[in-house]
């Protein structure tokens, strides 16, 4: 009996968290949305050729490492038969690109760079997404240097 309280307390307690959690995760998802638009209410437009952009690109794997299934007695035992029990590492590679465009201010002449956010793409594919949609909007306030690149075609797919 007392078990069964402790496991729906626990149950319960994880309930809470999960509510919290995606209470707080949706307010912060609010909060961007409005930052969101009111820039793209408040601020200038700024109409880009995306092959005017440069793609930045980093790449990396991650390793992650997976024991083999058999005890340490068996491994030890194993190896001193000669039997190798394997221990398999998967490799997960990761692209990651940004764009970058290079703006001249009309009004003022200065020179602005804005960057995108992360895309998880590799250079390649999103070559081919700049191709098929050619341009895209930046909303820029020239008050405080906000800005937001609108990369929201990379949602429509190929």
């Amino acid at each position: 009996m007392g078990s069964l309280i402790i496991g729906l307390l626990f149950i319960f307690i994880i309930l809470i968290y999960n509510f919290i959690y995606k209470k707080r995760a949706n307010k912060q998802t609010a909060v961007i949305n409005e930052v969101t638009e009111n820039l793209k209410k408040d601020s200038t437009k700024v109409n880009i050729n995306l092959n005017d952009c440069e793609i930045k690109s980093s790449e990396y794997i991650e390793i992650i490492k997976h024991e083999s299934r058999a005890d340490a007695t068996t491994i030890l035992l194993g190896s001193l038969g000669g039997i190798e029990y394997e221990k398999t590492d998967e490799e997960i590679s990761h692209n990651q690109c940004v764009l970058v465009y290079h703006w001249k201010d009309p009004a003022t002449q200065h020179q602005k760079t804005f960057v995108s956010g992360i895309i998880d793409k590799d250079s390649d594919t999103l070559s081919f997404y700049l191709d098929k949609y050619k341009t895209t909007i930046i909303y820029f306030n020239p008050k405080n240097e906000d800005y937001f690149f609108d990369i929201s075609f990379l949602e429509k797919g190929l």
